[in-house]
């Protein structure tokens, strides 16, 4: 049978899910292993619960490799294939839906082919997107900040240099980091602090205290110099 942690995942696919992970099985970009194919077209005539005994191993053996002897390695060898894949394909779907990721990727690979202009026309698309969005997720500032340091290294390998845009750019950048880290940092002592509100007899309370106390002088000293 397939491993419990293939089998844990393949039964938390709807089936839209499971339509779309025999797209990227059948795609060569992804899977070049053929048996790979016909294995993922035995598995999904078990879906929803995957228990029928047509993935038993000896079955799938017979099925895949018709008159041939049996062995057990070329089944489990197959199986840990697809499992790989399996969670292959989890993670480029994960990745496929964060399109903050897409387009810091794409400007970092252009500014790396040498294509600046390129690079720097996707860091502004991405700009005017977030500014123009009502919605703020825990890495907003994160993504801003990693843009600034591709505008950065844009700029500084462009020619002529311009100083002014430049300058521009690193100022930008340190605002956003300021900002991502104050973001972090303010949202670590929100949970901290529930954390010993519910667990309240913790022995690592201590160093909730301490990170707290950090919190507050800091605040402290904040409003002192305003």
């Amino acid at each position: 049978m397939l491993p419990q942690n293939t089998l844990e995942i393949l039964k938390t696919l709807s089936k839209t899910e499971l339509k779309s992970l025999g797209d990227f099985i059948n795609s060569p970009y992804f899977n070049s292993i053929e048996k790979l194919k016909d294995l993922f077209n035995e598995i999904v005539k078990s879906y929803p619960d995957f228990t029928s005994k047509r993935l038993e191993d000896k079955a799938i053996h017979k099925k895949l490799y018709p008159g041939k002897e049996f062995k057990q390695k070329s089944i489990l060898n197959l199986f840990s294939e697809f499992g790989n894949l399996l969670k292959k394909f989890l993670s480029y779907e994960k990745f496929a839906q964060q399109e903050d990721a897409l387009e810091l990727n794409l400007a970092k690979s252009l500014s790396e082919r040498r294509c600046y202009e390129l690079s720097l026309k996707t860091v502004n698309e991405f700009k005017k997107r977030k500014e123009s969005s009502e919605k703020f997720h825990e890495d907003h500032f994160h993504y801003f900040y990693k843009m600034e340091r591709i505008v950065q290294r844009n700029l500084v390998n462009m020619r002529p240099l311009n100083k002014r845009r430049t300058n521009e750019a690193l100022n930008a950048g340190a605002n956003a980091l300021m900002l991502d880290f104050m973001n972090k940092y303010s949202t670590l002592a929100y949970y901290l602090s529930v954390v010993k509100v519910v667990r309240p007899d913790k022995e690592n309370n201590k160093t909730i205290d301490s990170f707290l106390n950090s919190v507050r002088t800091h605040r402290s000293d904040v409003g002192k110099n305003c």
